[in-house]
């Protein structure tokens, strides 16, 4: 790689050697383990899918694309490293897999009370935030979520849709009525209700979906993440959203929308370096906007 003389360049570059280190190493681990009986095949390190394991460039990402199989992959990059606790720390991001599930619920509650470890919120039924904020994109989307991965395991995610309207359908027709079977209705008087049960209210009362028409028409598709501490202000966030628009844009999205707090600032910032702009502001949202059909029109 060419090493920039600009700060945010350089630590990219480095993040990329230590990826590719990481990933070398890790496969020669698992490489070590497979008996050298003479019966392997060239076909035996194709992988499945000929399209890219993700959508990112760089060393690192070709050495994804001839790795063997799926399943093989997945237990690649879940392989720990010898020193956990080194302070070089190797971020991945990969397509999400169904044993991440349980991986991106603990994401979501750890950062449930507003950006804290909500679990004292939730001591009975820990998995319902989960289920509220992560569950319907996995279960109707799977495809366009990416999980980010460092030495300790998942430490991130990013989901998506693209088209919001018909999502929230399916929401609203197949997922709520399960949730409404998995948690009891809340009592009558809400001034006793735990935020166990407000959220149990949100299943079994829920409020019309509503998207603008400015953004619906525009911008059909939204997406959504989550970080734990020790991966935020690395530059992570930026990275999971750019593979969960590349993976829209390739579906055929024009354009993709969400909404943030009007003083969340930093999330702001992310998103604004990433080409959105904003397209629609009240007391308590902000709606961001962008549109796939400019970068197109840039392109040409």
């Amino acid at each position: 790689a060419v090493v920039s003389t600009q700060s945010g360049h350089y630590g990219r570059d480095i993040r990329e050697v230590q990826k590719s280190l990481s990933i070398a190493r890790k496969f020669i681990s698992k490489m070590e383990e497979i008996p050298d009986n003479g019966e392997s095949t060239p076909g035996d390190f194709v992988p499945v899918d000929p399209e890219p394991w993700v959508f990112q460039g760089g060393f690192g990402a070709e050495v994804m694309r001839i790795l063997p199989p799926d399943a093989f992959k997945e237990e690649i990059l879940k392989r720990p490293v010898e020193n956990p606790s080194a302070a070089t720390c190797v971020f991945l991001v990969r397509p999400y897999a169904e044993s991440d599930r349980e991986a991106l619920y603990k994401i979501c509650l750890l950062n449930s009370d507003n950006g804290q470890d909500g679990s004292h919120l939730f001591p009975d039924h820990p998995d319902i935030i989960g289920d509220r904020g992560v569950g319907p994109y996995l279960e109707f989307q799977s495809e366009l979520a990416y999980v980010l991965t460092d030495d300790q395991g998942v430490c991130g995610y990013v989901l998506g849709v693209v088209d919001t309207m018909e999502f929230y359908d399916s929401v609203y027709s197949t997922w709520l009525p399960r949730m409404c079977e998995k948690y009891p209705a809340p009592p009558l008087d809400k001034s006793t209700w735990t935020s166990m049960q407000e959220i149990s209210d949100s299943f079994h009362n829920p409020l019309k979906f509503f998207i603008p028409e400015c953004l619906s028409g525009p911008y059909p598709s939204h997406i959504k993440f989550n970080l734990l501490a020790r991966a935020q202000g690395k530059g992570m966030g930026e990275s999971l959203i750019t593979c969960a628009l590349q993976c829209l844009k390739q579906k055929g999205s024009r354009g993709v929308h969400l909404d943030i707090s009007p003083d969340d600032i930093r999330h702001l910032n992310i998103y604004t370096s990433l080409g959105f702009s904003e397209i629609k502001m009240n007391a308590s949202q902000v709606f961001l906007g962008k549109s796939f059909e400019d970068d197109e029109m840039s392109s040409v």
